[in-house]
């Protein structure tokens, strides 16, 4: 049934005879974050990744899966989560390489950068033909959607990850940052699984919701658009999709041209969001760091559920925690709120706090 879907859904939008040619060495992206069986929809789904391969072999060509997931990653890490995703064990049956993301890496151009001219990312991203990518649907606290556009920053590195959330703490300099690596990638075609996605507060300490939509475009930003429109996002909640709009790298809704299910029939009008990084808008700039612990959302160590894994501790772009007296400590000052904590935590053992003051005002991008 998954495979008759994705198929129809991308012979909706392209011939993908026309994007992959026989013989062409295809990278399929996945979504693995973190370790986490496939009904948690933390990861793309497994039949998702079978679906393509079979179409890529079909066609002629050569596929190949990666992705870097997030956090310090060791090669027996790595492929713990392939193996918990199910992805791994689907490699294995179709006789297909899984590819080091880790430390088989290349400096890059980035032709359409406006912060950055040039990036490391995994070298087999750049040997390859194409690259199809394939993300879940889910919320993300910091850039209130993980989907088409954020999918591509597992190309880089995750050690090299937590120095592009140091540099670039706000929310607008890291959607610039995503697109200037898609100017690179440029994926041929981008097939989202939202069969379950994830709602409240993703990408990994979420709820999963049955939505049975499957999605495809050869264009990922517009794409992400639709998307947002899909589970009830303004354009300007996410910041990736605001500023490719004014790149122009993509139109609005109104602008795009929508193919298959009616909109309106498959709209979530329900779609529980994420508490975001900036609970109360309208700050002016001036006071945010002053304010902060009030204005945003503050991750706090959960200690009847963490175990002094150090997941959290080693994996802080600012270096802003540590372990003592076996507690896990925050230091607010240093916190830049990535919640790459929340993300990480194999426990779920770090919570987003919201100051009393700030809770009438809450903001979670609906």
């Amino acid at each position: 049934m998954v495979d008759r879907a994705v198929r129809a859904s991308i012979t909706s939008v392209c011939d993908p005879s026309e994007i992959i040619r026989p013989g062409h060495r295809v990278l399929i992206k996945p979504n693995l974050l973190a370790k986490a069986r496939p009904e948690k929809a933390v990861t793309t789904h497994p039949s998702l990744v079978r679906a393509l391969i079979n179409l890529v072999k079909e066609l002629g060509a050569h596929p190949v899966v990666g992705d870097s997931p997030g956090g310090v990653n060791t090669e027996a890490a790595v492929r713990g989560i392939y193996k918990e995703s199910g992805i791994g064990e689907v490699c294995r049956q179709e006789g297909v390489p899984i590819v080091d993301f880790e430390t088989n890496v290349v400096e890059v151009n980035l032709p359409g950068g406006k912060l950055y001219r040039k990036m490391t990312v995994a070298r087999a991203s750049r040997d390859v033909d194409a690259i199809i990518t394939v993300p879940k649907l889910k919320t993300h606290g910091f850039m209130m959607l993980t989907c088409c556009i954020k999918i591509l920053f597992g190309l880089v590195p995750g050690l090299s990850k937590a120095n592009y959330h140091l540099k670039m703490s706000r929310k607008e300099e890291f959607a610039d940052m995503l697109l200037d690596l898609y100017s690179y990638a440029a994926p041929r075609l981008t097939v989202v699984d939202g069969v379950v996605a994830m709602e409240g507060n993703g990408p990994a300490q979420g709820v999963p919701r049955k939505l049975d939509l499957i999605l495809a475009s050869t264009d990922s930003v517009a794409l992400d658009v639709v998307v947002s429109e899909v589970i009830g996002y303004r354009l300007e909640d996410v910041p990736t999709n605001l500023a490719a709009v004014k790149r122009g790298l993509t139109g609005e809704l109104q602008d795009l041209e929508i193919v298959g299910e009616d909109l309106d029939e498959v709209r979530v009008s329900d779609f529980v969001k994420p508490i975001t990084r900036e609970v109360v808008r309208g700050v002016p700039p001036f006071l945010k760091h002053l304010l902060k612990d009030i204005s945003s959302a503050k991750p706090v160590s959960n200690e009847s559920r963490c175990t002094l894994c150090r997941v959290c501790v080693d994996n802080c772009p600012s270096q802003a925690m540590r372990v003592e007296k076996e507690r896990v400590l925050i230091d607010y000052q240093e916190c830049i709120r990535c919640y790459c904590c929340d993300e990480l935590c194999p426990e779920g053992a770090i919570e987003l706090r919201v100051h009393p003051l700030a809770r009438p005002f809450v903001h979670t991008g609906s």
